[in-house]
């Protein structure tokens, strides 16, 4: 009588603690789902980032060659303006059109600076 009373209270241990790792086991499944779509999203998060940053870097470039090219110009039209003609009509269109360009340097750098990457109070890189 004890033995089977023994074996029944056995049984019953058993049959609770499978029920208890299958629902655990459930548990620890649905966790790793939710943890693998989390992981999926960041790194949705982080091409997109990544793409931002390639355009800002492109747009930073260009903006700078388009400074170099206004900055040749000037000099090319510096050393066109002769002594003679620093005092005409046609010296004194080149030298506004020198500040005019010189303006639009600054413009440029202002949007370079404005470009590059600067850090929150996290640390993280924004734009």
């Amino acid at each position: 009588m004890k033995v089977k009373l023994l074996i029944l209270i056995m049984q019953c241990i058993c049959r609770e603690l499978k029920t208890k790792l299958q629902k655990n086991d459930r548990e620890s499944i649905f966790k790793i789902f939710k943890d693998i779509i989390q992981v999926i999203n960041k790194e949705e998060e982080l091409k997109k980032k990544k793409e931002q940053i390639n355009f800002q870097e492109k747009k930073r470039n260009l903006l700078i060659q388009k400074i170099k090219d206004l900055q040749q110009q000037i000099k090319l039209q510096k050393e066109s303006i002769g002594p003679d003609a620093r005092q005409s009509q046609q010296g004194l269109r080149m030298k506004q059109k020198i500040a005019q360009n010189k303006q639009e340097i600054q413009a440029l750098r202002k949007q370079i600076q404005d470009a590059e990457p600067r850090k929150n109070e996290e640390g993280y890189s924004i734009y």
